[in-house]
């Protein structure tokens, strides 16, 4: 971000791609916008990059705020302890959408929203009130706040807390998508995305939430030229989404899950692009591979959240599904593979802080122990694969062209492609996997 000072004294920021928040009666909440631009500028600075998180995820916690001051018609600077808690209230008890049983939240989640809230509240008082009477740690404040310490499986953090903030829940067992319900996934497209466009960019995003083990965000952010590159060298490059220096990381991904997405590339894409700047919607390509089909730009990782939300209702799977359970198998898999000969249920120590080292290195974590919980997962997939490194390649070679066969099953109807050339093309798909398992030496 460059700064530029106007000739009065003022100080203009450049800030692309940051959110505009607005208020509920769609004027711009300026308060909010100027908090997100000094977001957005401390997340690349790699020393705050986890004090706040991504511009995007503030904007969508800071929401909840804006509409329950806008609702009781106050301003920030009115807001006292009792709207605290009112807030929460509101936040605990809001239901599902789509199932009127269910909350729509947990607690650990209400805890994030709010304490979104009193970092930004903290900020207001510093930059836009006149005094230090709105939020802090004396009781004479209208809103009184305190240290609290969360409890995390690799270390306790620090953080802003409030007398009226809920404890955080038990945490789920991590749980990675099933092959089953991503094939239900697949399969429930046909049905939901009607737009040939939209089906093959949302297949991709599928295709590559289960081939790289991304997060939502990491996926959502990959560049067209990331794509490209990774299909020459067989390794994608994903900027890593929340530890300190963002040097990211290489994945491996072979053909069989680039080929499908590079063809996007050249055809939906590519006209969609130009369509845009046709209309005027855009000026030229922002280079983002996944974008909106509306606007063309970038498409926001909620999105992807919705979308996932939307396939599996339509798919009829009762399991939980989200994009992290992409994830979550992933990092499985990783963990099974490196177990290689053991076993049994316990690893020798060094054995077992080597694999997860190396799992770390893929997905991004920061502490290899908090991978601990997919030792226990990875037995349990040890009794259906066998997890030599060369199986391994071979198996998300056939589960890249698995899902490419499936998604020309599901484009038949729509598909311009004649079934002869669709024939053709899953023989080309088998061929390169023949051919592979002879260099591989699995022909037996």
């Amino acid at each position: 971000m460059l700064d530029e000072v106007t000739p009065n004294g003022a100080t203009m920021k450049s800030a692309p791609g940051v959110p505009i928040i607005f208020w509920p009666d769609r004027s711009v909440c300026w308060a909010a916008t100027m908090y997100l631009v000094e977001v957005a500028s401390a997340y690349i600075d790699s020393e705050t990059t986890n004090k706040r998180g991504t511009p995007t995820i503030v904007a969508s916690n800071l929401s909840f705020l804006i509409r329950f001051t806008h609702q009781r018609r106050k301003t920030f600077g009115n807001l006292c302890d009792d709207d605290i808690q009112a807030w929460v209230k509101e936040l605990q008890d809001e239901k599902d959408s789509t199932n009127p049983t269910l909350l729509r939240r947990c607690n650990t989640q209400v805890g994030r929203i709010v304490r979104a809230g009193l970092i930004f509240l903290k900020w207001y008082q510093n930059h836009l009130l006149d005094g230090d009477y709105l939020i802090g740690y004396s009781i004479e404040c209208r809103i009184t706040i305190e240290d609290q310490v969360q409890v995390r499986r690799t270390s306790d953090i620090q953080c802003v807390g409030h007398r009226h903030l809920p404890v955080n829940s038990t945490p789920e067992d991590v749980k990675p998508a099933g092959h089953h319900n991503i094939t239900l996934l697949y399969d429930a497209m046909r049905y939901v995305v009607k737009n040939p466009s939209v089906r093959k960019r949302d297949e991709n995003i599928l295709r590559l939430l289960e081939a790289t083990g991304g997060r939502r965000i990491e996926v959502a952010c990959l560049a067209v030229d990331d794509i490209k590159r990774a299909y020459l060298s067989g390794s994608l490059h994903l900027n890593t989404a929340k530890i300190g220096p963002n040097e990211g990381r290489d994945i491996p991904v072979c053909k069989e899950w680039l080929m499908p997405v590079v063809l996007y590339i050249n055809t939906h894409r590519k006209k969609l692009v130009s369509r845009k700047i046709k209309d005027g919607k855009i000026d030229a390509d922002s280079g983002y591979l996944f974008l909106n089909t509306s606007s063309g730009m970038p498409l926001p990782e909620k999105t992807i959240t919705k979308y996932i939300s939307r396939l599996r209702q339509a798919a009829g799977i009762t399991d939980k599904m989200c994009a992290h359970m992409f994830r979550h198998r992933f990092i499985t898999i990783q963990v099974a593979t490196r177990l290689k000969s053991y076993t049994e249920q316990s690893l020798p120590m060094d054995v077992a802080d080597s694999i997860l080292t190396k799992v770390a290195q893929l997905t991004g974590h920061q502490d290899p122990q908090s991978l601990k919980p997919y030792i226990h997962l990875a037995f349990e997939e040890l009794n259906i694969w066998d997890t030599s490194d060369k199986v391994l390649a071979m198996r998300s070679k056939l589960e890249g062209a698995y899902r490419e066969i499936q998604t020309f099953k599901n484009g038949l109807e729509d598909t311009r492609m004649t079934r002869y050339e669709i024939l053709n093309k899953v023989k080309l798909l088998l061929g390169g996997l023949l051919s592979s398992m002879n260099e591989e030496g699995l022909e037996h």
